[in-house]
């Protein structure tokens, strides 16, 4: 475990053990020297600004509600066998595992999640915010060493990977599909969405793999599309719990993917296909796929001929089912 920052610390100090005064939490933080109650006072403002529900009260100190379900570093790491950092809040996952890629770290790959992003992001750079437990924000730093084939299609990988995990804690399957390239539905709405920044540094292939999933409502802010949440499939899911599942299936697929490309996957995949025979746009061009090919490619036949995209914007008419 690389180590969690103060405000995720004070989060555990509090996990579950209902009012703490501030003398308490700050011996409980002193581990790298003193800290005083008013950084205490101050670390419990930010997370509360970030959305938390923190509770603070004279006499009593600060506590958390006891329902809440926060990400353990310590036993995801055990669980995944890689580095583990959990962060109360940060500027964005994606920036985070980008930064120990480009540092001088041997490990193969290093998990990131946090409670709250100031600067989530999604494709385009749309801005992706969620609330502290609403959401699961993550994102996996991945080196691959030499380049993959069908690397374009790794956001589809990534995306069976969490449809089925989710099947695997009790998501009916039915329900589940996917947008190519990189969003996952539940009833033909949005539950995750997915983006990956692959980046090529001395002939060495790495990526971000990052993900946002919808656990327990959907984001405040306007959607291009309705959303849904894991919530709406009547399954109650710890963000603890889907991390790990997720992280432990896409470790084993991705080291198939490095080998062999999309094809492994390709039948599976087609189970959940959402957009093959459906009438759609890309690029905000009305167009018909007609099939996706075992390179991950979406196949659109355009005034007679047969044309691919291995990455585009694709808009799906709604409801999507």
């Amino acid at each position: 475990m690389l180590g969690n920052d103060k405000l995720q610390r004070l989060l555990l100090a509090l996990d579950g053990a209902g009012w703490c005064s501030g003398d308490a939490l700050a011996e409980s933080l002193a581990t790298d020297g003193p800290v005083s109650r008013m950084t205490i006072n101050n670390y419990a403002r930010q997370l509360i600004d970030a959305g938390y529900p923190l509770e603070r009260k004279h006499g009593l100190g600060y506590r958390l509600p006891l329902e809440m379900s926060l990400l353990d570093a310590e036993s995801l790491a055990a669980d995944l066998a890689m580095p583990v950092v959990v962060a109360a809040v940060t500027s964005s996952t994606n920036d985070d595992a980008g930064l120990w890629l480009r540092s001088a770290s041997a490990a193969k790959a290093a998990m990131f999640a946090a409670g709250f992003q100031t600067q989530g992001r999604g494709r385009l750079q749309r801005e992706w915010h969620a609330r502290p437990q609403d959401a699961l924000l993550c994102s996996l730093a991945w080196r691959f060493g030499q380049y993959p084939p069908d690397l374009p299609a790794l956001s589809l990988v990534v995306a069976l990977a969490l449809v089925e995990s989710l099947v695997d804690l009790n998501v009916d399957q039915q329900r589940l599909s996917i947008k190519w390239p990189n969003d996952v539905l539940l009833d033909g709405k949005k539950l995750a969405g997915i983006l990956i920044e692959a980046s090529l540094q001395q002939e060495q292939v790495s990526a971000v793999i990052g993900m946002g999933v919808n656990l327990s409502a959907t984001p405040a802010q306007d959607l291009r599309y309705p959303a849904a949440s894991v919530a709406d499939s009547g399954v109650v899911l710890a963000p603890n719990v889907l991390l790990g599942v997720w992280g432990r299936r896409l470790s084993v697929m991705l080291e198939t993917f490095a080998d062999y490309g999309f094809e492994p996957f390709y039948e599976k995949f087609m189970r959940y296909d959402a957009v093959v025979g459906r009438p759609l746009q890309i690029e905000d061009e009305p167009l018909t796929v007609s099939g996706i090919d075992k390179t991950g490619a979406l196949e659109v036949l355009q005034g007679g001929q047969l044309k691919r995209f291995v990455s585009g914007e694709v808009s799906l008419p709604w409801p999507c089912s």
